[in-house]
């Protein structure tokens, strides 16, 4: 025979605040109720059990119209506005609160109620637990139904159990966006626990056999993605068959005896622990710490045995201090999150908005600073990535490009290097050797007279004082690079140069073009450079400079003669 349990709860009035139903109010919900139940066949239910759970009203119906059907949704809507009307009367807190439509309009999913439901074969001895919540939301059930289902360690019967241990499927709705998708186990088993993370959005509808047997229903609504503001908590409940091929009762009640962090407590706004209470228990009046009761029923053709209160023994009390240990723990800890939950959480959304309103409205820039810091934060570090690439590659080229991306402007002819043809723009282009000055200050502090004396501040690290010797001789070769008079001597400085210091021989071709084709251009500002550098000698005695002279004009003779025995008794 199969047989529809359907579990309908909502609030619509307390004593006080949210505590609990007046008497009246259940005695309005049974008046309407209780008729419908004939032994002769002919009402519309076949057994009813009616209770509360802190100040909500659950409606337990067995019938066979199937899930979702009109007239028994449609009873337990008119036995609740039945119910707000006492509650008007007696001036309760809150009242048909959670009635948020003006009229039924068939199933009163989506109107407020909380729903859970499930159609299946009755067993000879069928037996089922319904566990009703107040002051959370419903994926307050998630951490319970994974330890029923999937956790080994609460659950052996996963194991030993021939047809759990094949696994289960579980649909995992979306209350967010009203979608949902089915799991399997065991292969789905890591996308369940990514999901069940967040328990405010993702929360365990339904869980059956791989052979479609149903075990397990729950309700799923959010009252404030109907309202769309906050009316109450959405206080769940569920349905789960146990024994047999299902989880035993033992094992599915187990799973409560953990008292995890859910959403809710006062005004809804808070993580507190899940505590399981006694049936027809009260809310508490100390912060409202969310709980949870069970009402452990058999059932024989539709017709109840029960309630047993589940968590009534006295090992409960053990957990109910737990409970009460961690809810002070957290709870001392006032606002500050975790204790609240997330802004976008926050049952009271509005009047927190309007606090940080008034935040917001005296907030001002900081000078120098950029209003999108993450964002600015993570360019530079994009941007660094290539350039600490090209700096591993070629450090001259990156460190000089800034200047160098005016050279090739002016021409490649000097090669890849942009930078040494940036300093003789600065420098005197008439010789080359102010280019040489821009070399040699590395070494040392000689940019001044390393225009006179390079080709000596150049050798005698190099070769030692023979070149100190040589440096009347070597100078006219210099100055007659592209003639090539001395090709040995000339050569040297070249390969040296090339060894030390690429920058030189990017200069050299600019200096052997230039006489190819405009030959008495680049000699004539030689000779005026040198005859310059003459003068300078003069007051310096050095050698070297002056026999430049003497390559290029005849009245300087005198002067390097007079100066050679100087480098002699030097050395």
């Amino acid at each position: 025979m199969k047989i529809t349990v359907t579990v309908i709860k909502a609030d619509v009035g307390g004593i006080g605040g949210h505590t609990r139903p007046s008497d009246g109010l259940l005695n309005a919900v049974k008046n309407l109720v209780k008729p419908q139940v004939r032994k002769d066949g002919k009402g519309l239910l076949i057994d009813s059990y009616i209770g509360y759970c802190g100040d909500d009203i659950h409606i337990v119906m067995t019938h066979t119209k199937g899930v979702n059907n009109s007239q028994v949704h449609g009873l337990a809507w008119r036995a609740f506005e039945a119910a707000t009307r006492v509650a008007k009367s007696e001036g309760l807190y809150g009242a048909g609160q959670d009635l948020l439509k003006d009229s039924f309009s068939g199933n009163v999913k989506g109107m407020g109620p909380g729903v859970a439901e499930m159609t299946f074969e009755e067993r000879p001895n069928e037996a089922f637990t319904i566990y009703a919540a107040d002051k959370t939301e419903p994926g307050a059930f998630n951490y319970p139904f994974y330890r029923m289902f999937v956790d080994t360690l609460s659950n052996t019967g996963l194991i030993v159990n021939q047809n759990l241990s094949k696994g289960v499927r579980i649909n995992v709705m979306d209350v967010e966006k009203g979608k949902i998708a089915t799991l399997n186990m065991w292969e789905d088993k890591p996308t369940l626990e990514a999901a069940l993370m967040y328990p405010g959005r993702y929360v365990v509808s339904t869980v059956t056999t791989k052979d479609n047997q149903p075990i397990l229903a729950a309700s799923t609504d959010r009252l404030h993605n109907i309202a769309g503001t906050y009316v109450g908590k959405d206080d769940p409940i569920c349905i789960i068959r146990t024994q047999k091929d299902f989880p035993a009762t033992e094992e599915a009640g187990a799973a409560f005896n953990n008292p995890h962090l859910v959403a809710g407590n006062t005004r809804g706004s808070h993580h507190m622990p899940l505590m399981p209470v006694k049936l027809n228990s009260p809310a508490s009046i100390n912060y409202a710490i969310p709980i949870v009761s069970a009402l452990v029923f058999s059932m024989h053709n539709g017709v109840l045995t029960g309630p047993v209160d589940g968590f009534e023994s006295v090992d409960w009390d053990y957990v109910r201090n737990i409970a009460m240990r961690r809810a002070m723990a957290i709870r001392s800890q006032g606002f500050v999150h975790p204790a609240t939950l997330v802004p976008d959480e926050l049952e009271y959304g509005v009047g927190y908005r309007a606090r940080m309103s008034i935040l917001w409205s005296r907030m001002r820039p900081i000078p120098g600073a950029s209003p999108n810091v993450k964002n600015h934060g993570q360019k530079p570090n994009q941007n660094n990535k290539p350039q600490q690439q090209k700096q591993g590659q070629k450090p001259q080229q990156n460190q000089q490009r800034p200047q160098g991306q005016r050279p090739p402007q002016q021409g490649q002819k000097p090669g890849q290097k942009p930078q040494q043809g940036n300093r003789p723009q600065q420098g005197q282009r008439p010789g080359q050797k102010p280019q040489q000055n821009q070399q040699r200050p590395q070494q040392g502090n000689r940019p001044q007279q390393g225009q006179q004396q390079r080709p000596q501040g150049q050798r005698p690290p190099q070769q030692g004082q023979r070149p100190q010797g040589q440096h009347p001789q070597q100078k006219p070769q210099q100055g007659n690079r592209p003639q090539g008079q001395h090709p040995q001597q000339g050569n040297r400085p070249q390969q040296q140069k090339q060894g030390q210091k690429p920058q030189q021989n990017q200069q050299r071709p600019q200096g052997q073009r230039p006489p190819q084709q405009q030959k008495p251009q680049q000699q004539k500002p030689q000779v005026k450079s040198e005859s310059k550098s003459t003068e300078i000698k003069v007051k310096k005695p050095r050698a070297p400079r002056k026999k430049k002279a003497d390559t290029t004009t005849k009245p300087a003779v005198s002067t390097v003669s007079s100066s050679a025995p100087k480098t002699e008794t030097s050395t």
